[in-house]
């Protein structure tokens, strides 16, 4: 319940401001750092860094010396490993690229 909870409500806030053409702000910089802590412990594609905007953030995924970097938006990103609709936009290696598409998380 904290965990989905709190994703949840996030995930909600920036429905609505998409929605309604209105700036999303966050304030929670946790909530981001928690799901990619959840994509990291069940991460099975290439070594790599995720760079994150909105906010900033620097994670590496996989096991050994990252093969690629990654950049992208949170919000996208979150939006994205959530399975709503769209495809964020993200650059940096292809394949790396390719498995952070394929990747979900449970919101």
């Amino acid at each position: 319940m904290d965990v989905l909870s709190n994703r949840d409500t996030w995930m909600h806030r920036l429905e609505i401001a998409r929605a309604t053409g209105r700036p999303f702000r966050g304030g929670d910089d946790g909530v981001v750092a928690q799901v990619v802590r959840d994509l990291a412990q069940e991460w099975t594609g290439p070594p790599l860094v995720l760079e994150l905007t909105e906010p900033d953030g620097q994670w590496r995924l996989g096991d050994g010396e990252p093969v690629a970097r990654v950049r992208t938006s949170a919000i996208d990103y979150l939006w994205h490993l959530s399975g709503r609709p769209g495809e964020p936009h993200l650059e940096g290696d292809p394949a790396a690229v390719e498995a952070l598409l394929a990747a979900r998380v449970v919101f």
